[in-house]
C-alpha cells in the first residue's frame, strides 16, 4: 500500500501548479542573474590575456553563480524566498486534504500510516528539488561562459575563509564543495516544506501555512 500511496502523492506533487509555479520563479531568478551578472563579466575574460594583469585571477564559476555569490542581490533574493519556493509545491496539500476531507478518502485507499508515509517524503522530496533544480540549472548555465578554475585563496574572490563551511573542499574539490552545498540546500529545503505539514494542525488558514 505504501507504493501506491507515495506513486499517488508523488504524481500530486510534482505535477501541482504550486511546483510549476516554484521552478518558474526560481528559473527566473536564476536565468535572470546568468544575463545579468554571469554574461557581462564573461565579455571581460579578454583582459586576462590581452592585458598585462599577472596579479590578476578569474576564478569566476565558482564564486559567481547563484550559490556561490553571498552578497550579490539576486543571491540574496533567492535564498529570501527560498522557504516559499520550498513550500509551494506540497506544503498545504495536507491543509487541503484536512479542510477537503479527501484524507478520509486516501486513508480508506491506502491506510493512515501509508499515507502519511507517502505525504512526508512527496513533500519533502517537492520541496527540495523546487529549490535545487533552480541552482543546478544556474550553475550549468555560468559554467557555458566562465571558466571552471580552482578557486584561489589569495585572489579574494570569494568570501569562504577558514571559518566557511568545508573550505578545504571549496579551494581543491570546488566541483565536490557544489554537490556538497547543493545537498545540503536539498535538505535544508525538504524539511522546510516537511515543516509546514506540522502546521497544517495548528492553522486555519491556507495562507498562514
Amino acid at each position: 500500500m505504501i507504493k501506491q500511496a507515495l506513486k499517488l502523492e508523488c504524481k500530486r506533487a510534482f505535477t501541482s501548479k504550486g511546483f510549476a509555479l516554484s521552478l518558474a520563479i526560481g528559473c527566473a531568478i536564476a536565468a535572470i542573474q546568468i544575463a545579468a551578472e554571469v554574461i557581462p563579466l564573461s565579455l571581460q575574460l579578454t583582459n586576462y590575456t590581452t592585458l598585462n594583469l599577472p596579479m590578476s585571477y578569474p576564478g569566476w564559476l565558482h564564486c559567481q553563480w547563484l550559490g556561490g555569490e553571498e552578497m550579490a542581490f539576486f543571491s540574496f533574493l533567492f535564498y529570501l524566498i527560498l522557504p516559499v519556493l520550498a513550500v509551494l509545491p506540497h506544503g498545504t496539500s495536507f491543509f487541503a486534504d484536512i479542510t477537503g476531507g479527501a484524507i478520509h478518502n486516501y486513508c480508506i485507499r491506502t491506510g493512515k500510516s501509508a499515507y502519511f508515509t507517502a505525504k512526508y517524503i512527496a513533500t519533502f522530496l517537492s520541496g527540495g528539488l523546487a529549490v535545487v533544480i533552480p541552482l543546478l540549472l544556474n550553475f550549468a548555465g555560468a559554467a557555458m561562459f566562465l571558466p571552471a578554475m580552482k578557486p584561489e585563496t589569495a585572489a579574494f574572490t570569494s568570501l569562504i575563509g577558514e571559518q566557511s563551511s568545508f573550505p578545504f573542499l571549496y579551494y581543491n574539490y570546488p566541483l565536490l564543495h557544489v554537490a556538497l552545498f547543493l545537498l545540503i540546500i536539498f535538505l535544508f529545503s525538504g524539511l522546510l516544506a516537511s515543516f509546514a505539514l506540522l502546521c497544517s494542525f495548528y492553522v486555519g488558514y491556507s495562507f498562514i501555512v
